[in-house]
């Protein structure tokens, strides 16, 4: 699957970009996102990876895939950090994915790895409207 497939038969809405990722979010709602590895290799790559830090062969990525996990979602903010990622929902609702080493995709853990984008349970009951990412950290804006 290629992103302009996708572009082909709608256009981008909203678009952040991380360290060697990215995210889009199409005008019908789709959300694509460049996924990186353990090694952050964003495009395809024909052989598996070693992952020095896991000892453990890391598999090939695809350069985009669709997030299906947020297509019943309207997504209306975006924004990437360091190896992570930030999405919001029209309701407030926030979810994070990627590599964390200092507690930024706020799951209460300081190391941590989410591959699929998981709802931050801490901002529960807050009316997130906007998110902004650095390196490795987030700031969130509440209605």
């Amino acid at each position: 699957f290629t992103l302009a497939r996708a572009i082909h038969r709608s256009s981008v809405s909203l678009v952040a970009a991380g360290w060697q990722h990215a995210v889009v979010v199409m005008n019908t709602a789709d959300v694509y996102c460049c996924r990186f590895n353990h090694n952050f290799t964003p495009v395809p790559d024909p052989l598996p990876q070693t992952d020095l830090r896991l000892s453990r062969e890391v598999p090939p990525t695809h350069a985009w895939e669709p997030i299906l996990q947020l297509s019943a979602h309207d997504i209306i903010a975006v924004s990437c950090g360091g190896s992570f990622v930030v999405a919001v929902s029209a309701q407030g609702v926030v979810w994070t994915w990627g590599v964390s080493k200092h507690g930024a995709l706020g799951h209460g853990k300081l190391l941590d790895e989410r591959e699929e984008p998981t709802t931050v349970e801490a901002l529960r009951g807050h009316r997130v409207a906007k998110v902004a990412c650095g390196w490795g950290h987030c700031l969130a804006v509440c209605r």
